[in-house]
């Protein structure tokens, strides 16, 4: 009696751990991918996910940026129904070039948390639960989304430069890199379970299994506690989506397949609300942010990806424009002020990616060239691509990527 129960214990903990040491390649596979990226912690995403041939990924793309780095959009909401989702420019660009794409994208992230704070903390944390040997990635693909980046960037800046350093620094390279370092990396949640030493996180499927007894029990989930004098008001608040989900409104009108259609109104534009003061600082944390992770990550070849905002790539035959305000700012604007201002902004990233030396994947034709035949965004979430939009999107990323990934 007392051996069959030594066996039967036995192979209950040997099938426990196997499930354990295979947790990063069973679950996704299992559990549709809505509910694996929400119940995992962030640092263990990019292991996670299917546009990579095995759990880690070599020689591979990294995506840095927001969420159209990420993949979000009608097609990733019905997607992401499902196990090993496929459904943004990952896999796409996986597809087309044959390399393992990882995501460091997330949605609402400016230049600085998309360009510094996601990628350094997820590699970070990855290598202290994962692997140690976790790679850098062979090429990091920055995307630049004219829709709102600047928008993220000033609001950035404002809620928390000012109260943590002296103004008057505002464009001093040395203390804006000792700010990233202080505020985008230090405060970091992924960042500070990276440094410290938590054994659940070691154990990923005892960690959800905790989770789930925690929930079910109704007693609060462990978490990393904050630092002393934390203060939660240096954040900035979540930018509203403005049309992401809504029925056309009475502004926006565009030509569309030799049809006038009329659009959502308060679609993403290229920052019009910013004022030139706050537009500069915005352009110097995207600069600024591009310095302080390419020297982080030195053998990695960084490319920028300008991706228009939703109001660039219609054919608009409106004289007004409706787009997405800034601190409840002005939110119509004359269309030729709107052209003259995407044009401006495509200008600066490309004297941007000169200055740095980097080579620069403008996607604003192919995307305009394309909405002028069908819309590339909707019909429910219309501050994404939906799928066309995202082929749309990842075949120019992938022409201008080919020449670059066969030097």
């Amino acid at each position: 009696m007392k051996k069959n129960l030594a066996i039967s214990l036995l192979v209950l903990f040997v099938a426990y751990a196997a499930l354990e040491v295979t947790f990063l390649s069973w679950f996704p596979r299992l559990l549709p991918t809505a509910f694996v990226l929400s119940a995992t912690d962030e640092g263990l995403h990019p292991a996670l996910q299917s546009s990579k041939r095995s759990t880690i990924p070599q020689h591979y793309i990294a995506l840095l940026g927001d969420s159209h780095a990420q993949g979000m959009g009608d097609w990733a909401t019905e997607a992401m129904k499902e196990p090993m989702a496929r459904y943004g420019t990952a896999h796409l660009l996986q597809q087309a070039t044959g390399r393992d794409v990882v995501s460091f994208g997330s949605a609402g992230a400016g230049s600085v948390r998309g360009i510094v704070t996601e990628p350094l903390t997820q590699l970070a944390y990855l290598r202290r639960y994962v692997n140690g040997e976790f790679p850098d990635p062979d090429v990091a693909l920055v995307y630049f989304y004219e829709g709102n980046d600047l928008y993220d960037n000033a609001a950035y800046f404002h809620y928390s430069f000012p109260r943590l350093y002296d103004i008057a620094h505002q464009h001093d390279a040395a203390t804006y890199r000792e700010y990233l370092q202080r505020f985008a990396i230090d405060r970091d949640d992924t960042w500070r379970l990276a440094q410290s030493y938590d054994p659940w996180r070691f154990l990923p499927f005892s960690h959800l299994l905790d989770k789930v007894a925690r929930t079910i029990a109704g007693k609060p989930l462990r978490e990393e506690p904050l630092p002393p004098g934390y203060d939660a008001s240096l954040d900035p608040p979540w930018i509203m989506g403005a049309a992401m989900y809504r029925e056309p409104g009475t502004i926006n009108r565009a030509l569309i397949g030799g049809q006038e259609q009329q659009l959502p109104d308060q679609l993403q534009g290229p920052a019009l609300g910013l004022t030139d003061e706050e537009t500069r600082q915005a352009w110097f944390a995207l600069e600024q942010a591009l310095l302080f992770t390419r020297q982080q990550l030195p053998d990695t070849r960084f490319v920028l990806v300008y991706i228009p905002s939703v109001a660039s790539c219609y054919s608009l035959v409106s004289e007004q424009v409706s787009v997405q305000p800034y601190e409840r700012r002005e939110t119509a604007f004359p269309t030729a002020k709107l052209l003259a201002r995407s044009l401006a902004m495509r200008e600066t990233v490309r004297g941007i990616a000169q200055s740095q030396g980097l080579p620069l994947i403008d996607t604003t034709d192919a995307m305009r060239t394309a909405a002028s035949a069908a819309p590339l965004h909707g019909p429910g979430d219309w501050n994404h691509p939906n799928r066309q939009g995202y082929e749309v999107l990842s075949r120019a990323i992938a022409s201008g990527l080919q020449p670059l990934l066969q030097e």
